[in-house]
């Protein structure tokens, strides 16, 4: 975890390259956790072919003595565990039970809120974030996604002409919204670095001031982030 924003930067160059050396007229980007989808963001700007995002999809919660669980709740037990308020053997039972199934960790972590953050870019398919990924409409968003990349290959629709300022201050909003990690400033100032657009604290810092916070997900709420989608949230604003 030291070493996050480096291998952001590895991740983006290595990208950069796989496209720029085969030379290809679109890509469509499969990306999951934490620093992989905001490096990959940036990749897609460097390069500016079109690029279409499709999100790995959120992790079912967890569930132990009728308490839902997520990737978060681990590190509570942990230290309950360190502290000897509770036995190993129930802490490993904790852990094994805290993530059944693939996907993104089932709280607002930076890897959901960069993937929601994706969707709010215009990057990746309405609703496909929050999609559970062992769901068979993950499936479905695959197909719609490629036949998507070719349209804007014809199209000629790149990332530069998506992501504009107003884009990025967009996909802000969002992310205060929804309550998700902070790790977003970091990432969302990156990117406007890539493209030159001019972004910074200052910007955050008012648009943090006149944004609420809609949604208490966890590790900022007791929802796992699986329970709400974000139609369900701007239905219910």
């Amino acid at each position: 975890m030291r070493y996050i924003l480096p291998s952001r930067e590895i991740i983006c160059a290595s990208v950069e390259i796989m496209l720029e050396a085969h030379r290809l007229d679109g890509v469509v980007v499969m990306s999951s956790c934490d620093k992989i989808t905001p490096a990959m963001i940036m990749a897609a700007a460097r390069v500016d072919i079109p690029a279409v995002f499709l999100p790995a999809g959120v992790m079912m919660a967890g569930s132990y003595d009728g308490r839902k669980l997520t990737l978060s709740s681990t590190r509570e037990y942990s230290a309950r565990c360190a502290a000897g308020e509770m036995t190993l053997e129930e802490m490993t039972r904790i852990e094994e039970a805290s993530c059944p199934t693939l996907g993104t960790c089932s709280m607002m972590g930076t890897a959901n809120t960069m993937a929601c953050l994706t969707e709010a870019l215009g990057l990746a398919l309405p609703q496909s974030t929050t999609t559970l990924a062992v769901s068979s409409a993950k499936m479905r968003q695959a197909l719609e996604t490629g036949r998507l990349a070719v349209r804007l290959v014809n199209e000629g629709l790149r990332p530069s002409l998506i992501l504009t300022r107003a884009a990025l201050e967009n996909a802000a909003r969002v992310g205060l919204a929804i309550g998700g990690s902070t790790n977003l400033v970091l990432h969302l100032l990156a990117l406007s670095n890539e493209l030159d657009l001019g972004l910074d604290l200052v910007s955050i810092d008012r648009l943090s001031d006149e944004t609420p916070c809609l949604v208490r997900v966890s590790p900022s709420g007791r929802l796992p982030s699986t329970i709400l989608t974000m139609l369900e949230v701007c239905q219910r604003s």
